[in-house]
């Protein structure tokens, strides 16, 4: 369902691993003290050693809070109350963080990837190609803007039933595997 809470913060939900960069999230939070944020930080057996270093590097950061990873169904309330959900990932396909936000109308704030161009071409938030000051730049204003997300929330909506419905999927996989 679409969201009907006012979004309270931005969120980063991943991996504790460099590639997803959960450090730009963090110095993205110091960067904007007037916002909030919340980070779903899912430890790996393979870096141990980064959830330790984003515990100790976002201590002294009043506006942000490390929250424990979740069941599904209790981090969707987490969703519906961000301003963006965020990603900074160096590299990623489609994020499935992004298609749930997009899902229940929330937009994305993306550091350096824009999987496919979907994001500008669709108007479903923002990318900062990969510019610290533009990423910072961009979620002040998705900050200040935050209690008037009616139109990004439909996009967003509109482009989940246009290209991830199972009316839409469907359809595909059918043409690619020729049934039709």
């Amino acid at each position: 369902p679409q969201r009907t809470t006012v979004p309270t913060s931005f969120l980063w939900i991943g991996r504790l691993v460099v590639y997803k960069r959960p450090f730009a999230f963090i110095d993205l939070a110091r960067a904007l003290p007037s916002a909030r944020f919340r980070m779903i930080g899912v430890p790996s057996v393979n870096s141990p050693d980064v959830a330790e270093a984003v515990r100790l590097g976002s201590e002294d950061i009043d506006n942000l809070d490390l929250l424990e990873p979740r069941p599904r169904h209790e981090l969707m309330a987490e969703i519906d109350s961000a301003v963006a959900i965020v990603n900074t990932a160096e590299h990623e396909g489609m994020p499935n963080i992004f298609l749930e936000g997009w899902a229940r109308g929330v937009p994305a704030l993306a550091f350096g990837q824009d999987p496919n161009g979907v994001i500008a071409r669709h108007g479903l938030g923002e990318c900062a190609d990969g510019s610290f000051d533009q990423f910072v730049s961009l979620a002040s204003s998705m900050w200040k803007e935050r209690e008037d997300q009616a139109e990004v929330a439909q996009r967003c909506r509109e482009y989940m039933i246009a290209e991830h419905s199972p009316d839409a999927v469907v359809e595909r996989w059918i043409e690619a595997l020729d049934f039709g």
